[in-house]
């Protein structure tokens, strides 16, 4: 993603080249999935834990957490799924 969104960045020689004024259009538009993918990538980052870490909360305030740390599933797992519940939820994922 670092890749690809290096498009809409400091490398895109639309830019900071001398072209044409349709030339540099272009080469700004052809950018913009790049910098939607970075957008949504950093959106993700931030989203994350502010997302994630009341889930657990109130699995621990539930008294859950402890029968869900009981199953045989690995602690990564669950927080993996915990992770991808809470995201689920947003409905920015559907512009992926």
């Amino acid at each position: 993603a670092l890749i690809i969104g290096a498009c809409g960045g400091w490398l895109n020689p639309a830019l900071f080249d001398s072209q044409s004024s349709s030339e540099a259009f272009l080469a700004c538009i052809a950018c913009v999935p790049a910098i939607m993918l970075n957008v949504l990538t950093w959106y993700g980052v931030i989203m994350a834990p502010a997302l994630t870490a009341p889930a657990i909360g109130m699995e621990i305030n539930a008294g859950t957490w402890d029968s869900i740390r009981t199953t045989p599933y690995s602690d990564i797992t669950i927080l993996c799924a915990k992770f991808l519940g809470a995201m689920a939820r947003l409905r920015i994922w559907l512009l992926l």
